[in-house]
């Protein structure tokens, strides 16, 4: 038995404390249904919010991975392209390494190491002299390794080991990028990214 009906036995149906009794359980019903609905709204935003979120941040992250990864491609690309025209010019290595800082979406900053080698073949890889260890590279694997601190330097200052003037016309000469992508958002490890390109040296030497 409800408010209502226990408070029909005491006054009659048309009674102002009735109709007061009444009004007040309508009141209360009408107002504790919205109660219920806002409460459930505010338990699935805070379920579904931290989702979204994250689903915002990976797209965010793999777009500027992709760019990242179209920047160090588009770098070796024009820099051995520089290079090839350079020839055995003595800037040649420098005009290499100001073309990649320029292409890399953050310059240098996180360049791992550049390698400039003389290839065989279109698919001529790095020798391993030059892809690990900590040297400049060597001459008789020709090839030469340069650190992001080498971009800053003169081409009488740099230390080559296969350099500008070992170069001869339609020799094959490779620009090989490592790069270390960081993680923007913190959700991603982050990434290398290795590159090359390799081009035959034009005839004549200089820019």
């Amino acid at each position: 038995m409800n408010a209502i009906q226990q408070d029909e036995g005491l006054y009659g149906p048309n009674d102002p404390g009735h109709l007061a009794l009444r009004h007040h359980v309508h009141v209360a019903t009408k107002t504790t249904k919205p109660s219920r609905e806002r409460g459930t709204a505010v338990v699935e935003a805070a379920l579904i919010t931290p989702l979204v979120i994250a689903v915002l941040l990976g797209i965010f992250e793999a777009g500027w991975l992709m760019k990242a990864n179209l920047s160090v491609e588009q770098a070796v690309s024009y820099s051995a392209r520089v290079g090839t025209i350079a020839g055995s010019d003595v800037g040649a290595d420098v005009a290499i390494l100001d073309e990649i800082e320029i292409r890399l979406i953050d310059g240098r900053a996180n360049v791992e190491r550049v390698v400039i080698f003389k290839a065989t073949s279109a698919d001529t890889n790095p020798p391993p002299s030059c892809l690990t260890g900590t040297h400049s590279g060597s001459s008789i694997d020709n090839c030469t390794v340069y650190r992001p601190a080498d971009f800053d330097k003169s081409a009488a200052s740099l230390t080559c080991r296969w350099c500008p003037a070992d170069r001869q016309g339609n020799e094959l000469l490779g620009v090989w990028i490592r790069y270390e992508y960081p993680s923007l958002t913190g959700i991603y490890r982050g990434s290398t990214i290795t590159s090359k390109t390799i081009l035959s040296i034009e005839y004549s030497a200089g820019i």
